[in-house]
Order: structure tokens, then C-alpha cells, then sequence
């Protein structure tokens, strides 16, 4: 299974592809421990949906 700091790290090398800012890109992407968070929520919960 990837890892989150993996999957991170892989969007935003797929979005400065394009010519966005690395800088711009993690600046207004999720943070990595917030997105651990969320995906151990989300792992706990096993929502049918989230938005």
C-alpha cells in the first residue's frame, strides 16, 4: 500500500508537470499530517461517501 508522504509527494510532482509552482502547490495542498488524519478516519469509519 502506498504510504501518504508517497501519494503526496506524487500529486504534487503530477501537478508542477503543467508548470504550477511547487511552492504554490504545497502551499495550498492539505498537509501531510492533516491528510494522515483524514485517511485514518476514513480507514476507521469507512464512510459510504466523502465529499
Amino acid at each position: 500500500m502506498i504510504t501518504v508522504k508517497e501519494a503526496r509527494e506524487k500529486a504534487v510532482s503530477f501537478l508542477s508537470e503543467p508548470g504550477l509552482e511547487r511552492e504554490f502547490i504545497e502551499n495550498v495542498s492539505v498537509k501531510l499530517d492533516d491528510a494522515e488524519k483524514l485517511i485514518n478516519i476514513s480507514r476507521q469509519k469507512q464512510p459510504q461517501k466523502i465529499l
